[in-house]
């Protein structure tokens, strides 16, 4: 499309101009000498004639204000902010000019100070409308409200301007009559219309030029616009027929999105009709609608599927129109009509999930009704104190007629002492006391006399929320049916609960929505995610619409559109603000069918705000995890190689000094040097350990089946002098193969051997025991995450001095020790190292011990699959 069309020449406009200072030239020359005569009175006239074009300039600000907002509002993009500052300095510099020019006039000075006030209006409207321009394609009520404010605020000023106006224009009457006083009326007339005429066209001119400018710039934008965007975007022109009436369009421009999505060379079509380059156009009435637009001058929209290189793809047509013809916009959605055929799918399982549901609750209430026991349902009765006196009847079946003769309908509502008072000597009142403020199922046996007949029942209590629910069976001649009858109360019992407590556990809502007249009902749990009592309210599509967020108000309408359209939406989700103002994200899902001949949409939401949180936060725990391992391995290098090469030449020099001058040194001085080698081997032993421990890693990339046979026998070797040195005695058992890192598991056992030597009782010989065993993960009470179903449990027993049972858990922290370094030699490490090596194999160690009966380490490692 050329859009230099609608952009005229400026030629005539610099020929008209000509003309007039032409013409005006040749008036000036004629009454030049009657000019000086009159200069006085002149002076007076162009003074009128600059408050009048000071009036006309500050106030053609104001209306290029109105119109560049207006402008903005239909092409959804805001003023710049130094568009802004250009348009205020240059109305406060043509404000400050025409204050000048009537600060001699009180009445025009006190009209000036009025629209300066209506001017700072103006100011903050404009600006309103400006940060709230609307991405709609029909304006919001809110946006009309503030146009209209804009409006109301500039007809004002047009009204003071107005009145300015006319009081210059009454000036200038009483200021021609002493000038025609004084000179002659013609030649004064000729010059001050020849100068206003000139001042006229010259603003003309700048503002035509101004103007063009703009449209120029506005097209290069719409050039970019088109060249970028996803959607085909096509302009039409109308085709007549003989008979003057509109036939058919003619492609006058076309965007590089026809080549991408329907394979058209854009300036092949340039030029050809709509109907011979997209006939199918013509089979579903489209074309007459797009005809339609331009003859009512209203947009229309309508979707359609069509088959391109064997695939469909769907695509959304909004027809505009614009100017001459009408603007095409066609959307491609294939992936939303993809996943909404999903989510139909969906649905459909959903529906049939609710069926059954149905089923069930029909087989349920059968069941009540067609029984042969009694089924009872009562609410307890308290006293000021609190306590229980009585019972009310809620629900009696209609097996109750058939035992004592009473009527259930006439049952319901009276109390249990005023109906059934033999409870209260039976014993059966207390059990139901019993059961209701335990919340335990109760069984009991009772008696019951009728025409010198007793009959046995057998009762079963069960609290249902404020309720008690008991069902009596008849168990003088059917105690064979005790087994079934359980199950059918447990059965109840699960189903009412389900009913119940389902969507409240799942953080879902259902809804039932009728599309013909858009009311609507709600579930409970609906009601609480909005924030809401149950039924606190009557539930519309317009009336749910105040919860929804505002910037999720386009995508509600989608749904709201598509849904009493189509029967389905893509519209999966949006956002809502509840009655406490906190902002849930719901998840929907819904399944449009005909209920009594009605279209409804049911469905369910779900409130999924956590895991949206979830994410959220695990995200930035993520990034913090990484930094934090960036230090780790930071701090890996430093200790590897910075903070041990001073420790070996320390070592270095003190064995020199040892080996060359031990025989000069005093006994004290010998001591020192001693100590100072024994700190050193400390230093390096703990930086060994914490180099140990911070390279633990979880990645398990070198995982492997581990024999712990093979793991105990090489830590008893590594050990073998110093078990001989102490005598010492280590069994162990057949253990097991898990799955590890080999290194890590000798580490931990080495580790643990060693504190059971290291911490021995040195009045009797150490024995250290290791056996396992295999266990189901429910007998395992310990604080971890079980992902497996069986675990091995390897326990390691010594009898050595123990320790207290409140050091159990500070024993596996990092630099912790039970002893002073004098009593036992150690960094504190060791067993920190083995906890972090048992929770890198998704294990867990605990300890228990007494000071003097030795110590037990127990370590679950989940079984090889």
């Amino acid at each position: 499309m050329d859009f230099s069309r609608v952009s005229s020449s400026s030629k005539i406009y610099v020929i008209l101009l000509i003309i007039a200072v032409a013409i005006l030239l040749l008036t000036a020359s004629i009454t030049f000498k009657q000019i000086k005569m009159l200069q006085a009175s002149a002076d007076r006239v162009a003074h009128t004639l600059e408050v009048d074009m000071a009036i006309g300039n500050l106030f053609s600000h104001y209306i290029r204000m109105e119109s560049e907002e207006f402008r903005a509002v239909l092409l959804k993009k805001r003023i710049s902010e130094s568009s802004w500052k250009d348009h205020k300095l240059a109305s406060d510099i043509s404000f400050k000019t025409l204050e000048e020019l009537v600060s001699s006039h009180p009445v025009q000075k006190s009209r000036l100070a009025t629209v300066k006030k209506l001017q700072d209006t103006l100011y903050i409207a404009l600006m309103d409308m400006d940060e709230s321009i609307p991405n709609e394609t029909v304006i919001p009520e809110s946006t009309r409200k503030k146009l209209l404010k804009i409006s109301e605020t500039l007809e004002e000023i047009r009204e003071i301007k107005n009145n300015m106006i006319l009081e210059e224009q009454r000036l200038m009457v009483e200021r021609k009559k002493e000038y025609d006083s004084r000179s002659y009326f013609t030649p004064l007339i000729s010059l001050i219309i020849a100068l206003f005429a000139l001042g006229v066209f010259v603003l003309s001119f700048i503002k035509i030029y101004q103007n063009k400018q703009r449209i120029k710039t506005s097209e290069a934008f719409l050039q970019s616009l088109l060249r970028t965007t996803d959607n085909i975007v096509n302009y039409y022109e109308p085709i007549y027929n003989a008979s003057g009436e509109l036939a058919d369009f003619r492609i006058v421009f076309a965007n590089e999105c026809n080549r991408d999505y329907l394979g058209l060379e854009p300036d092949e079509i340039v030029g050809k009709s709509v109907s011979e380059v997209f006939p199918f156009l013509l089979l579903n009435g489209e074309l007459e609608k797009m005809i339609g637009t331009f003859n009512e001058q209203q947009q229309v929209q309508f979707d359609r599927q069509v088959i391109l290189h064997g695939e469909k793809m769907w695509f959304q047509s909004i027809v505009s129109p614009m100017g001459r013809g009408i603007m095409v916009t066609i959307r491609n959605f294939t992936e939303r009509e993809e996943a909404a055929e999903k989510l139909r799918l969906l649905n459909e399982e959903l529906l049939k999930n609710n069926q059954e549901l149905k089923d069930t609750e029909a087989f349920l209430e059968g069941i009540l009704r067609s029984t042969d026991n009694v089924i009872m349902s009562f609410k307890p009765i308290n006293d000021k104190a609190g306590n229980i006196v009585d019972f009310e009847y809620l629900f009696v079946n209609d097996r109750m007629e058939g035992i004592s003769g009473d009527h259930p309908a006439l049952m319901i509502g009276k109390k249990v002492s005023e109906v059934n008072p033999t409870i209260f000597k039976s014993g059966v009142f207390e059990k139901m006391v019993r059961c209701f403020v335990e919340n335990i199922k109760v069984d009991y046996e009772t008696s019951y006399v009728k025409d010198r007949k007793k009959s046995w029942f057998h009762g079963t209590a069960i609290r249902s929320g404020n309720s008690v629910t008991v069902t009596s069976r008849d168990i003088s001649s059917e105690k064979n049916t005790l087994e079934k009858l359980q199950q059918l109360n447990e059965q109840l019992q699960i189903q009412n609960s389900i009913f119940k407590d389902a969507e409240s556990v799942a953080s879902i809502g259902s809804y039932i929505w009728y599309l013909d007249d858009g009311s609507a009902q709600i579930s409970d749990n609906f009601y609480k995610i909005l924030g809401h009592k149950p039924n606190s309210f009557e539930v519309s599509y317009n009336q749910y619409r105040q919860f929804v967020h505002p910037e999720d108000l386009e995508i509600y309408d989608r749904l709201g559109r598509e849904t009493t359209e189509k029967g389905q939406s893509r519209v999966d989700g949006y956002r809502i603000i509840s009655k406490t103002g906190e902002i849930k994200h719901l998840h929907l899902n819904g399944r449009y069918f005909h209920k009594n001949g009605r279209p409804v949409s049911v469905g369910v939401v779900q409130d999924i705000t956590d895991n949206v949180k979830t994410e959220e936060d695990l995200r930035a725990r993520n990034l913090e995890l990484n930094r934090t391992n960036a230090e780790l391995e930071s701090f890996n290098r430093v200790a590897s190689h910075d903070l041990q090469e001073p420790l070996r030449k320390i070592q270095m020099f003190i064995s020199r000094i040892v080996d060359a001058d031990n025989k000069k040194l005093s006994q004290e001085g010998r001591d020192y040097f001693a100590k100072i080698e024994n700190a050193a081997a400390r230093m390096q032993s703990l930086i060994q350990n914490l180099l140990t421990y911070s390279g633990i890693d979880r990645t398990h990339q070198d995982f492997e089946e581990v024999n712990m046979n093979v793991v105990v026998n090489k830590v008893k070797e590594d050990f073998a002098e110093e078990i001989k040195e102490v005598g010492a005695k280590i069994e162990s058992e057949n253990l097991p193969t898990i799955q590890g890192v080999a290194f890590q598991m000798e580490q931990l056992f080495g580790n643990l051997i060693s504190n059971a030597l290291k911490y021995r009782n040195t009045t009797t010989v150490s024995k250290i025991v290791v056996r396992a065993e295999r266990v189901h993960r429910n007998q395992i009470t310990g604080p971890f995450t079980k992902a497996e179903k069986y675990y091995q449990k390897i326990s390691l027993i010594d009898n050595g001095i123990g320790f207290s049972p409140e050091y159990a858990e500070k024993i596996f922290e990092v630099f912790q020790r039970l002893h002073q370094r004098a009593e036992f030699s150690g960094t504190g490490i060791g067993l920190a190292i083995c906890k972090k090596i048992v929770e890198n194999h998704h294990g867990y160690i605990y300890a228990t011990s007494e000071v003097g009966k030795g110590a037990a380490f127990v370590i679950y490692l989940p079984e090889v699959h």
